[in-house]
């Protein structure tokens, strides 16, 4: 084509010239226009998009923006989110150590799933005795006295039921949140308002079962129920003690681990646990000597083989008694439940307690002289006889407190044990010193969600800002 001088040249055919916009059909941009347009923008994929089409930028996985230059704040939370959201780290392994003290390590490891184990058991006994005191004593609390027990526990019971019951009721019929919710409030001031018209109901029957618990039972071995929780709570604090003792994670002065050079952090440890390890065996030991002689009646004088033959024989005699009780209680739980009294007199004659005596072996842990004393006399044969393990110090009631307070003997001894063992890990290289060493933040799965919500948190915020 001819050009006219000093004109413009126009494009031909076969393609642009030299600094002219290309059309919405002509020939993509450079890649480095593409580039300076969007720095997240990827290459076009040939397979789906012909050679002379547009190259389009990748899109954002964020819903209604494009990719910019600049890439906003709330990218940098997106991107932090996306990160948590893989799989958790694992947790940080424990250092091999020597051959010598793998066997510590499956006994501790043994120790801490059995006191695990007792320790839930311990808690689950603690709250039933605890929750069965206080309902036995609101239920069976008269009507005639002055205490308000009796309508304080019926108005809890009854808000509870009601306000539950109202709040299934209206689920089941459709009904919003809102106006469940305002159902069981409802339900509340019922049970509240509607105590004092059932305040004489059932006040005989849980008297019944208070009076065989607290009077006939095996919990009247250990004082009651109120006692019965006291001793629980001395093993629930022990074992505690031992958990914490074995991950190096109980109350300590470690003062000075923390300001000696590393090179006698070693000595220093080993020092600390031995003088622990021996307070505990003296307090056992003192515990031992002051409950022996204050409760089994040893001489204070004595030696301590001579102390440990009188405990142990008493312990193995209240353990005697505690297994005939239970056994008392199992012939005494239907009759109570059934509407009975423990202690009717239809229920046990001096008769059948003599035979007792001679079948259950009372005659292989007390003397004969001492087994004849507790037999009725032949007057009696046919009279009442309490349902009771009666030993030769009469009624069983506290019997095994004192057996119980060897608790604290039994207790720092374990902890003693506790101390020495994790001592050997530690030397052996399985543990370390420092018990926040066994701690890694960051593969707690606690710290992990705690760390994903802040950066939701901070997603939303940062994509709240950048609309404003």
């Amino acid at each position: 084509m001819a050009k006219k001088k000093g004109g413009k040249q126009r494009p031909t055919s076969g393609g642009a010239a030299k600094g002219a916009k290309p059309s919405s059909g002509g020939a993509p941009p450079s890649k480095k226009a593409v580039e300076l347009k969007s720095p997240t923008a990827s290459a076009p994929d040939p397979g789906r998009v012909d050679q002379g089409a547009k190259a389009e930028p990748e899109k954002s996985d964020r819903k209604g923006s494009e990719p910019k230059a600049n890439e906003p704040p709330a990218a940098a939370a997106f991107e932090t989110l996306s990160s948590l959201k893989d799989p958790q780290p694992p947790r940080q392994r424990r250092p091999e150590g020597r051959e010598w003290g793998k066997p510590f390590v499956s006994i501790e490891k043994w120790w801490t799933w059995l006191e695990v184990r007792i320790l839930v058991g311990v808690i689950l006994g603690l709250v039933f005795s605890m929750v069965l005191w206080v309902a036995l004593q609101g239920m069976s609390s008269p009507v005639e006295s002055e205490s308000k027990a009796g309508v304080v526990f019926r108005g809890a019971v009854g808000a509870i039921a009601i306000s539950v019951a109202t709040w299934f009721v209206t689920g089941k019929l459709g009904l919003d949140r809102t106006k469940r919710t305002l159902a069981a409030i409802g339900g509340i001031a019922a049970g509240v308002l509607l105590a004092p018209s059932w305040r004489g109901t059932g006040v005989e029957y849980f008297g019944h079962v208070q009076n065989w618990l607290q009077e006939g039972s095996s919990f009247t071995m250990f004082g009651q129920l109120r006692g019965v929780s006291t001793r629980l709570t001395v093993v629930l604090a022990f074992i505690g003690a031992s958990l914490g003792a074995a991950s190096g994670k109980h109350i300590n002065i470690d003062v000075a681990l923390r300001f000696v050079k590393d090179k006698y952090k070693l000595p220093v440890f080993v020092l600390q646990t031995i003088a622990t390890v021996a307070f505990c065996v003296a307090a056992s030991w003192a515990f031992f000597e002051y409950i022996a002689i204050t409760n089994f009646n040893a001489k204070p004088d004595m030696t301590a083989s001579q102390k440990y033959e009188i405990v142990d024989d008493a312990v193995a005699k209240d353990l005697f008694l505690l297994r005939r009780q239970i056994g008392f209680d199992l012939s005494a739980a239907p009759h109570v439940i059934g509407g009975g009294k423990w202690d009717d007199e239809d229920r046990f004659t001096g008769r059948q307690w003599n035979e007792y005596l001679e079948e259950t072996g009372y005659r292989d842990y007390f003397t004969d002289e001492q087994v004849d004393g507790l037999r009725s006399p032949e007057g009696s044969l046919d009279t009442f006889r309490y349902p009771l393990a009666i030993g030769p110090d009469g009624p069983p009631r506290n019997t095994l407190v004192r057996t119980m307070n060897l608790s604290f003997t039994v207790g720092f001894f374990l902890m003693a044990l506790r101390f020495l063992l994790r001592l050997l890990l530690v030397l052996s290289g399985h543990q370390s010193m420092d018990a926040e060493a066994e701690y890694d933040p960051d593969a707690d799965p606690k710290r992990h969600k705690e760390r994903e919500a802040a950066a939701v948190e901070a997603a939303h915020e940062a994509g709240s800002k950048e609309i404003v």
